[in-house]
This record gives structure tokens, C-alpha cells and sequence, in this order.
């Protein structure tokens, strides 16, 4: 990994892990990397037990550098955790936190923690294009 410098140069880094990383769309794989918020790197964490509170998520990611929000979604109906955001300030603490707490027993549960936000590469584009042109 990379050492990283200014807040440009974080929201211009993409790992070397991030991208490689795929994620199967029948017989297509999509390649993407990791894309910062306007506040921060964020997270998705996954597969939580439904009684995990935000405590639990701030002990487990804090571990890897200070935690700078997390927002913990519930099913509206139960109150069960369904999934978590957590954002850190540097790219370096989230991919930290990704592969070391990814496939990891959290409150009894397996969780998956991947990047909430990637930017798909062309070859993504043309996939959801039906191979047209894409601009943007």
C-alpha cells in the first residue's frame, strides 16, 4: 500500500487491492475502485447481528483509526440491524479496516465489509450499455 499525503491525493488514490477487487454479474465480472464522499471514505459493512448497536461497530472499526461517522441502518418493522456506513478520514484507515474485519465474526455474525462507493471502469459501462458509447 501506498503512503498517502494531502486530501488530493487521497481522493485520487485508488488501491491496489480496490482494484482488483470484483464483484459477478453472471458471466461479466465488474472491476472498480474505491470513490470518496464529499466527507469521507465509507464502508459498507454487512451480515450484522440484529441486535449490533452503533457501540459495537465504533469499538470493532475504531481499532483501525478514528471513526469519523457511522450510520446504522434497522428494519423499520423488527429493529433489527440490517447494515451499517462507517466512514473514516483517510483511504489508508478504511482499506485497513476492509481487510482485516472483511469474512471476521462480529456479535456472533460472519460480516462483509466492502467500499459503499466504486466508480466502474469502461468496461462496466459498456456492460450496462449494451456496449454503446458512454460519456460521463
Amino acid at each position: 500500500m501506498q503512503n498517502l499525503g494531502s486530501d488530493e491525493e487521497n481522493r485520487n488514490f485508488v488501491s491496489d487491492e480496490s482494484q482488483h477487487d470484483t464483484q459477478d454479474l453472471g458471466h461479466f465480472a465488474l472491476h472498480h475502485g474505491a470513490v470518496k464522499s464529499v466527507d469521507g471514505w465509507n464502508i459498507f459493512v454487512r451480515g450484522l447481528s440484529a441486535n449490533t448497536g452503533e457501540g459495537d461497530l465504533l469499538d470493532a472499526f475504531s481499532e483501525f483509526g478514528p471513526v469519523q461517522h457511522v450510520k446504522l441502518n434497522r428494519d423499520r418493522r423488527t429493529g433489527a440491524a440490517s447494515y451499517a456506513i462507517v466512514e473514516f478520514n483517510s483511504h489508508r484507515e478504511a482499506q485497513d479496516a476492509i481487510n482485516r474485519l472483511h469474512g471476521n465474526i462480529l456479535l456472533g455474525r460472519r460480516i462483509e465489509v466492502h467500499w459503499a462507493f466504486v466508480k466502474p471502469t469502461a468496461s462496466a459501462a459498456e456492460f450496462f450499455t449494451g456496449g454503446a458509447a458512454f460519456c460521463g
